[in-house]
């Protein structure tokens, strides 16, 4: 996604270049450069004006700004993660590029695949379909403005757009029931957005980001180039485009909940799209400098983009450090436990194993015992005052998430409950082995509530290519180098 989106990037810088040399002559007055050139003049020589063969166009501009993108440390820190952000910033740039391409010459097929990769974003990310809105914005403007050339493609858009948004609604429609119904139904995460937020958050995100090293820099020279963009008349539409795009994304994840809390450092991810538009911006820029103002201009660009590379290094290393934790943990359960059995651990083991995709995770905190137990049943019980409280605006503490599990076992404790939650997994997945990873103390205190069955010892996951000192230390995500695993003895429980 990266380097789809590099390669776009690269595109856009491309295609920003004016069409010919920037001066006042070549674009107000053409005329007088023709005789200039051709007139030799006292003591000159026809044709040998330097008008007579343009220079050829730059392309350090668009490399700049490809570079630009390659070193954005906010980015980056996003790639081991596989996160939709950075593919729907690719998706974004090819959208930009393939409206720029059928602006300059319209078509059936560029139209098409402009409509095409517009339409791709829900499919990355829902919410991001509202950026769609300055897309076609863009081409029905143009389309009245340019003629009928034009106004006949678009027909073409339409069609590119509408694949991938049946497919996704289809595929809504097998897994969700509706169309229009998304996984989020199931955490109540529409809840979570009222414009009422907007004032807030977006004051707030705005200096965050103004406040990062190299990011601020790059976001202030952006929003000064955007400016010159939509003043100059030439590129004035795709300024605006540019302009719609970021607009719609400070709007969108503005109003979301996550806001002056302890998540803001990663909710600042949302304005990638946003980021990616204002790279475009400097590219047109650095494409119109001319004169005194062409070298300093390139240098700060280049300097930014080595202080990125930097920041980027230095993230990507932390980002991976911590990540190596997880990545070993999944290893080694997957040479432990056996696909497509039922695994009982704490929530954030558990959280890491679901990425394994190869076993059923119960919670631990659904036994008795669990230190965990307390602080997610008894806070999150949806009482009338927490019902009152949010009622009409968002829930950032999700208060009815997971209602309908804790309802089911609630007035149980002790053997009751440990009984129950068996016999569950039992009528889950009746053929599966039972494992538990986690706190041994819980499992000590399950087992002697049993009767009939227990949880037999199996050893420890050993977390390959661990040091004795992250072992000590419990590595960079805190998680042991050593897991006790436990398997449920057969028999009635």
């Amino acid at each position: 996604a990266v380097a789809v989106g590099i390669l776009f990037c690269l595109g856009l810088g491309l295609e920003v270049r004016p069409t010919h040399p920037s001066s006042p002559s070549t674009t107000h007055d053409p005329a007088p450069r023709v005789a200039e050139a051709t007139d030799p003049g006292p003591g000159g020589r026809a044709g040998s004006n330097s008008a007579e063969k343009p220079p050829p166009r730059d392309i350090w501009p668009a490399v700049l700004a490809a570079a630009l993108l390659a070193t954005n440390p906010l980015q980056n820190r996003l790639v081991l993660h596989g996160d939709t952000h950075v593919p729907a910033v690719a998706c974004i740039l090819a959208g930009l590029w393939l409206l720029r391409r059928w602006d300059r010459g319209p078509s059936n097929g560029r139209a098409f695949a402009a409509g095409l990769a517009w339409g791709l974003l829900p499919s990355l990310r829902y919410g991001e379909a509202v950026f769609s809105l300055a897309a076609g914005a863009f081409m029905a403007v143009r389309g009245l403005q340019k003629g009928a050339r034009h106004r006949r493609t678009l027909w073409a858009a339409v069609v590119g757009a509408g694949i991938p948004i049946a497919l996704l609604g289809g595929y809504n429609t097998l897994a969700y029931g509706s169309p229009w119904r998304t996984g989020y139904a199931f955490t109540h995460e529409q809840t979570a957005v009222s414009l009422s937020s907007v004032p807030g958050h977006l004051s707030f995100y705005f200096s965050s980001l103004v406040a990062q090293p190299t990011i601020g820099a790059l976001v202030a020279l952006g929003l000064g180039a955007l400016g010159f963009m939509i003043l100059k008349r030439e590129s004035r539409p795709f300024g605006l485009l540019l302009l719609g795009t970021i607009l719609l994304s400070a709007l969108l994840y503005s109003s979301y909940y996550w806001g002056e809390n302890e998540h803001a450092s990663l909710a600042l991810r949302f304005f990638l799209p946003a980021m990616a538009c204002l790279f475009v911006a400097v590219t047109w820029l650095l494409t119109r400098a001319q004169g005194w103002t062409k070298w300093p201009l390139r240098a700060t660009v280049a300097g930014l983009i080595v202080l990125g590379a930097i920041r980027s290094d230095a993230g990507m290393r932390e980002e991976g450090q911590a990540m190596r934790g997880g990545a070993a943990l999944v290893a080694a359960a997957r040479q432990a436990v056996p696909e497509g059995s039922v695994v009982i651990c704490p929530r954030g083991l558990g959280e890491t194993l679901s990425y394994g995709g190869r076993w059923r995770i119960v919670p631990q905190w659904l036994f008795p015992g669990d230190p965990e137990r307390e602080q997610i049943i008894v806070p999150w019980e949806v009482t009338p005052e927490l019902a009152r409280e949010y009622a009409g605006r968002p829930a950032p503490m999700q208060t009815t998430r997971g209602a309908a599990l804790r309802s089911h076992y609630r007035g149980l404790d002790g053997l009751d409950l440990v009984r129950a939650v068996l016999e569950d997994i039992r009528e889950w997945e009746p053929s599966a082995d039972v494992y538990w990873i986690g706190d041994p103390r819980v499992v000590t205190g399950v087992d002697s509530l049993l009767t009939n069955r227990r949880f037999r010892a199996l050893g420890h996951l050993a977390f390959p290519g661990w040091s004795e000192e992250e072992a000590t230390a419990g590595g960079p995500t805190r998680i042991p180098a050593r897991i006790p695993i436990f398997l449920l003895e057969p028999g009635p429980t």
